[in-house]
């Protein structure tokens, strides 16, 4: 077991403490269809601009290119233009074309994940397109991989802004012992709660066997002002208290995180708010503040909202 799992479990083995009375609901409301886009879109014909050809729209404003997230039935979806010679698509990495589309421009192909068996299934998509050059007439291939995550169904609660909590299991919970992990730094938007699912089987596997409830809170910028994401939180825990009103939560920060659920919790404390947090857990978060290079800076000012 890891060090990071090795401290999920005894957190959430410790969660229930201190009963709280009730608060209501955040401003979270449940939306199961929140990230789905399971297309590869193709939006230009230029072979020269081929990193804008092929995206994935897994979050509001589409900020993750090359990252596929595919619920039931498990089909991802390639439409693209005209002008396209080919496309060839390898959807699981097995090195067979399980997609092939040619001469036929507007039209839309679609490749079949099986179910996954425990938690999400990784593969690595790879995609091969020629191109007829429209000056030279010449052929011009361009190729691509991208991962695609595969996971059981979950439930999705979203507020307006943009940031999303997901619950891991598509279940009731009133009865469970629930846990929050808080995502870290992540101004451009490249983690998201299907990574936790694939990355972390074995501390699901240990938690849910002993009654609990994860969900991810996934921040729509998580660049944003660590306060401002710090009442996010809030509406968060509201959110999770509702859903599971007979137990306290244990509350999770990596990172960043770990720094913006303080936030939240000592806001809660100084105002009065009730937090229904059990336990509070900050796994390498830099309560102290942190020395970076000026390479880290500099890529912090350029894509940190709170930065510009």
């Amino acid at each position: 077991m890891s060090l990071r799992s090795s401290l999920l479990i005894p957190a959430f083995l410790c969660a229930v403490l201190l009963p709280l009375p009730a608060q209501g609901q955040g401003t979270f409301q449940r939306n199961d269809q929140f990230y789905d886009d399971h297309s590869i879109h193709i939006n230009t014909l230029n072979p020269d601009h081929f990193g804008a050809l092929v995206f994935g729209m897994n979050h509001p404003g589409g900020r993750s290119p090359f990252q596929h997230i595919v619920r039931p039935p498990y089909a991802i979806y390639a439409p693209w233009a005209t002008y396209e010679m080919k496309l060839d698509m390898d959807g699981d990495d097995n090195n067979d074309i399980d997609l092939l589309m040619q001469n036929n421009p507007i039209t839309t192909g679609s490749f079949q994940y099986p179910t996954p068996t425990h938690w999400a299934d990784k593969y690595t998509a790879h995609l091969t397109f020629a191109f007829k050059h429209t000056v030279e007439f010449s052929i011009i291939t361009k190729t691509a991989t991208f991962p695609i995550y595969v996971t059981v169904p979950q439930r999705i609660y979203a507020d307006a802004s943009g940031n999303a909590l997901v619950q891991m299991r598509d279940e009731t919970c009133t009865n469970k012992l629930p846990v929050i992990v808080v995502e870290g730094w992540d101004a451009i938007n490249t983690t998201f709660p299907w990574e936790y699912a694939y990355n972390f089987k074995t501390v699901l596997d240990s938690i849910y066997s002993n009654n609990g409830e994860v969900f991810v809170l996934d921040f729509a910028d998580a660049g944003a002002s660590m306060l401002s994401n710090a009442d996010v939180v809030l509406d968060a825990l509201g959110q999770v208290h509702a859903l599971c009103p007979n137990q306290n939560v244990a509350l999770i920060g990596f990172s960043m995180g770990g720094v913006i659920a303080k936030h939240a919790l000592a806001k809660a404390e100084r105002q009065g708010i009730q937090h229904h947090v059990g336990l509070f857990v900050s796994y390498d978060a830099p309560h102290f503040g942190a020395n970076s290079n000026l390479s880290l800076q500099t890529q912090m000012a350029l894509t940190s909202s709170c930065c510009r």
